[in-house]
């Protein structure tokens, strides 16, 4: 399956044998890794300032942290509902446009969702607060 979660310590079997200078292609058949799965955690941990001998001594929890960095803080959607009802006020007025907010939006928050799911939280945030009306 795709974009599974290796175990530490197969990851540490492809450190041990990429010491002793195995190929990459005796390391797949060694620990039935793909040959891409390979590559993949060969590029992360070759960006790391810690060789593979040094790599190999840290716990499993301190390897993990290495291979998958906790994801960075991203806006919520209850950010983004917390910010329609200004947005409502705002087009109100003319000349203001969905297009217009989400860009300020954008600006805001780089990593926020993309216009297309902005129109459809913005949809769904007025079918809520019509609900709420009656």
């Amino acid at each position: 399956m795709a974009n599974q979660i290796i175990s530490m310590n197969k990851l540490k079997q492809f450190l041990k044998l990429s010491l002793k200078g195995h190929s990459y292609r005796q390391i797949s058949e060694m620990t039935g890794m793909s040959r891409n799965t390979i590559n993949k955690y060969k590029d992360i941990l070759d960006k790391h300032p810690l060789t593979y001998k040094e790599l190999v001594q840290l716990s499993d929890k301190e390897l993990y942290s290495i291979v998958y960095p906790p994801s960075e803080e991203k806006p919520t959607h209850d950010e983004l509902y917390g910010l329609f009802p200004q947005m409502d006020t705002q087009l109100s007025r003319i000349g203001v446009t969905k297009f217009m907010l989400w860009e300020q939006y954008k600006q805001q928050y780089p990593d926020g969702v993309q216009y297309s799911q902005f129109c459809e939280h913005y949809r769904r945030y007025q079918k809520s607060a019509a609900v709420l009306c009656i």
